[in-house]
């Protein structure tokens, strides 16, 4: 599985850039070096005083005693040779490999690169042109100042020898250092075990693969190292592996794959493995079928095993027109089966039997909910209901509806305000022992908003939540919380984000860890 997603995303193109010193303006993917610049793009080699590599574009620019050579020989009468040229000004791009080399002699003159090829002067009006300009990064500070950059166009940058930005005018220096922008899940997602905090920071990269450390905090462990690897086959399916933490006690190695088959279908395996407790493995496979999906998946840990077939249509509206246009639904049905180890009855079945090891269940939910609804300027107001009920063979019958109404108002360009409340009754019941408990949660919570473009923005939470409930066993519910996070920005290279949550004391806890991100 890890060969195949390998061999089929290692395509993914490789720029190698160089210089006396690259500099990486992360907010624009431009990559900029000077001083015995050079640049190999896999067709190309180019050296200048000066080149500019715009990843988001696709293309370089090169200025200042330029070289350019094919970087593989090129088929010619009597054999293969290395084809060159010397020029002023060169641009390429990365998708055609259809450059243009600019001499500034009198008078000027220009040549086709095409694919490794050196031409003569190009067509008045060239298929592919593009004019030779690049993003204007004047003023700005770099995110970091390396010796030598490695891009894989679309997915990320290994810089080598290179000095991160921090705030207060401060680096921090690395060996290797990578940064991943791709929008790919398997760049973006972490199955790190169970860390409350995170901090990334990777250091190595392929064409297809991202290695990195992460700094963790756990209540448990304090702080510790982790790691992951992960094999990206954009857009098709990733693999990550990871290990949490490095160093101590109760060590988890996770795995996970994800694989989009084809347009419809989708299938994903998990399995953790938890140093003194064991392993747990998860399969998963969708299918889309006309407005619904089609859902089977399994489970195993130790001798309990698990099985689901569902059925779940999509979010459609009621009606194309009227006033149940304003409303969406969809419907969810399913059908499994359990087998356990000998376990003795819990509450409410007596402690002296033993239940059933095999059992099967069956369930039915039903889900509506509002568009947003506008009730005047800026205020929008959005309900949903959902009501699930189940039944399996233990017997266990369960009923569980949530209603949810929020309402939101924009108070001007920078400042959105909301509030809403929950309220969920849950019914158990235990025909053969004529048993039947009701709980009942409920919770209210209140944002403020405030967002200043990009340089700083603010959240604002609270919450409040109650329960009760005539189970044995009885309910926890977390009274009051409030939270608060806020980004902004350092310098034009680099924000922070920071967070932290209040518990009121509820059970000993008062303040919650402080979450801290650095972004871009």
């Amino acid at each position: 599985m890890l060969t195949a997603a390998s061999a089929r995303a290692a395509a993914a193109q490789t720029v190698t850039i160089s210089g006396a010193g690259v500099q990486f303006y992360a907010s624009h993917l431009v990559l900029d070096a000077t001083g015995r610049a050079f640049l190999d793009d896999g067709v190309v080699h180019v050296s200048a005083n000066h080149i500019t590599l715009d990843l988001r574009a696709k293309r370089y620019l090169a200025i200042g005693d330029v070289s350019v050579s094919s970087a593989h020989p090129i088929p010619a009468q009597g054999g293969a040779v290395i084809e060159s040229a010397h020029g002023d000004v060169f641009g390429d791009d990365l998708d055609h490999h259809q450059g243009l080399l600019v001499a500034l002699d009198e008078p000027p003159q220009r040549r086709v690169v095409d694919g490794g090829v050196i031409g003569g002067e190009p067509p008045a009006n060239p298929p592919n042109a593009q004019p030779l300009v690049v993003p204007d990064f004047s003023g700005e500070a770099p995110f970091a100042i390396a010796a030598r950059a490695v891009a894989h166009v679309g997915s990320d940058v290994r810089l080598t020898n290179v000095k991160v930005a921090l705030p207060g005018a401060r680096s921090l220096p690395l060996p290797s250092y990578v940064f991943t922008y791709s929008t790919d899940p398997g760049y973006a997602v972490s199955n790190l075990a169970g860390a409350s905090e995170d901090v990334p920071l990777y250091f190595g990269s392929t064409a297809n693969s991202v290695q990195g450390l992460h700094f963790i905090y756990r209540p448990d462990i304090k702080f510790a190292l982790g790691f992951d690897d992960r094999i990206v086959d954009t857009p098709r399916a990733y693999v990550i592996g990871s290990i949490a933490p490095i160093f101590g006690n109760e060590k988890t190695f996770n795995f996970t794959w994800q694989d989009r088959i084809n347009s419809h279908t989708q299938q994903s395996l998990q399995s953790s493995s938890i140093q003194g407790l064991g392993t747990i493995n998860s399969y998963d496979i969708r299918d889309g079928v006309h407005r619904s999906f089609l859902e089977l998946n399994g489970s195993q840990f130790h001798q309990s095993f698990a099985g689901l077939l569902a059925w779940q249509g999509y979010d459609q509206a009621m009606a194309h027109q009227g006033a149940f246009s304003w409303l969406v639904f969809h419907l969810r049905s399913e059908i499994g089966a359990t087998h356990t180890p000998p376990t003795p009855g819990y509450s409410p079945f007596p402690p002296n039997i033993f239940l059933p090891q095999w059992y099967s269940h069956v369930a039915f939910e039903a889900y509506v909910a509002t568009k947003p609804l506008p009730l005047g300027p800026g205020t929008t107001m959005y309900a949903s209901g959902d009501d699930r009920f189940s039944h399996d063979t233990l017997p266990h019958l369960e009923s569980i509806q949530v209603y949810a109404l929020t309402l939101t108002q924009r108070l001007n360009h920078y400042l959105t305000m909301s509030g809403g409340i929950v309220d969920s009754p849950i019914h158990d019941g235990y025909p053969t022992l004529d048993a039947a408990y009701d709980s009942h949660l409920t919770s209210e919570n209140a944002t403020l908003q405030y967002n200043h473009t990009n340089w700083f923005s603010l959240l604002l939470t609270g919450s409040h939540a109650t329960g009760s409930t005539q189970l044995p066993a009885g309910i926890i519910v977390t009274p009051w919380v409030v939270s608060v996070d806020t980004r902004f920005r350092v310098n034009r290279a680099l924000s922070v984000e920071l967070g932290r949550s209040y518990y009121f004391g509820f059970e000993g806890q008062r303040f919650g860890t402080i979450t801290f991100q650095l972004f871009p």
